[in-house]
């Protein structure tokens, strides 16, 4: 259909390929197994100064460093004697210069990469490509496995393994130190929140204007695009973002579509059908959010509220801060979980239990069980005898965490166990 062209410049920069810039020289190549690749480079360029039958090398790679970090700051010495005004501000210079907070790398080809000082694997590998950046899964430094987070040091040879389905960690942003890694990786966030915004917003959209029998695909790009520049938008797929982000009304956008395309107000017309709730399939549903505050796992009633800027927030039906959405006359929409939900719901329970040695083990074995994943724990003494656990678990549904629930009860040193709003003190 036509009005699909109005997605492909937006589009065209999801999963992080934005083309800035380049590989290095002997960038990223083919590794085993399916869908990884490596930033790997031929064998003989690690082997400077061997002969023909593969002797040991007559230079070291931190020989071969030790020199290329000289002969830069060398140069560095002679541009800073050619700046300076007098002898005391050039030896200041030099003092700072001779001590610089800095690392040199090699990549497996054994090109040099110079990196901020506790610079990580992360890092090293946008230096690379911000592709190989956005989709880095393990690194391997001098042939050993390392951590993503971990800092590299000087004379290190990194290889970093990736994978095209990966995606950048928002957790990166507390560990890598250049500001190529760390604008990347916004980047990446910020493009990927604008894609799942337009997809959200057409999926209202499409719900809206069904209820009187118009059909999304069926509208001409034209329309789509006059319909965005009532809104001051500059192409469809951004008004359908401020949609998904809850800055408009479904009902509001799919009246004025229908007065462009039908030529009359929305108040004359009859709705054909009834809508089907918008349905939630797993807890990290695009552009929709779980309430922080009540938790909804699949089984609760639910609700779900357009909050301005952020899209739609599913609440408990039962929850004050849904509650209070209504009564400011947020738009809600009818919300329901689908009949296959995948993945594990956060929940909050809390566990009043008496003190005493093997108490809390009792609790643990009851979890480990019931397979139940902690995602957290906070303990709080009530009195000299007694105390309080605040458990975050994950949970498929009511259904099981009232098993949980059930359970614990049954524990001797147990004397109340339920689930609570998140922020209950």
């Amino acid at each position: 259909a036509a009005h699909w062209a109005y997605k492909l410049q937006e589009l065209d920069r999801s999963r992080g390929l934005r083309g800035d810039d380049e590989p290095a020289e002997g960038g990223a190549g083919k590794m085993e197994g399916p869908g990884a690749t490596t930033e790997r480079g031929s064998e003989e360029n690690g082997a400077v100064g061997a002969d023909a039958k593969g002797t040991k090398p007559l230079v070291s790679d931190s020989e071969r460093l030790t020199r290329e970090h000289v002969r830069r700051w060398l140069g560095r010495l002679e541009d800073l004697e050619a700046r300076s005004n007098d002898s005391v501000e050039f030896q200041k210079q030099v003092q700072i210069d001779a001590y610089p907070g800095e690392i040199f790398v090699f990549s497996p080809k054994g090109d040099i990469y110079q990196l901020p000082r506790g610079a990580t694997p992360v890092d090293f590998a946008y230096a690379v490509h911000s592709h190989i950046g956005n989709t880095c899964v393990i690194a391997n430094v001098n042939h050993r496995m390392h951590s993503l987070n971990e800092p590299l040091e000087s004379g290190q040879t990194v290889e970093i393994i990736h994978n095209d389905q990966a995606e950048p960690s928002p957790m990166w942003l507390n560990s890598v130190k250049t500001s190529k890694a760390r604008s990347a990786i916004r980047a990446y966030h910020r493009d990927l929140e604008y894609t799942r915004a337009i997809d959200f917003g057409e999926r209202l959209l499409r719900r809206a204007l069904k209820k009187y029998a118009m059909e999304f695909d069926g509208v001409p790009l034209e329309s789509l695009e006059s319909l965005a520049h009532g809104y001051q938008c500059d192409t469809p797929a951004e008004l359908l973002a401020s949609l998904g982000r809850g800055n408009y009304a479904p009902s509001q956008i799919a009246a004025r579509l229908i007065e462009i395309e039908r030529g009359q107000p929305i108040d004359d017309l009859t709705p054909v059908e009834d809508v089907a709730p918008v349905q939630i399939h797993a807890p990290d549903e695009k552009s929709l959010h779980l309430g922080a505050c009540c938790r909804p796992v699949p089984g609760d009633p639910i609700k779900g509220y357009l909050t301005l800027g952020e899209g739609m927030i599913v609440h408990r039906a039962e929850c004050p801060s849904g509650l209070r959405l209504q009564r400011k006359g947020r738009v809600e929409i009818d919300v329901a979980w689908a009949d296959a939900v995948r993945g594990g719901f956060s929940s909050m329970v809390e566990v009043r239990m008496v003190d005493e040695p093997g108490s809390l083990v009792a609790v643990a074995s009851v979890l480990s069980e019931l397979r139940i994943n902690i995602q957290d724990i906070r303990m709080e003494k009530l009195d000299e005898d007694n105390m309080l656990m605040r458990f975050e678990l994950s949970v498929r549904g009511v259904a099981q965490l009232d098993v949980v629930i059930q359970r614990l009860q049954r524990l001797p040193t147990v004397w109340q166990a339920e689930r609570v709003q998140a922020h209950r003190k």
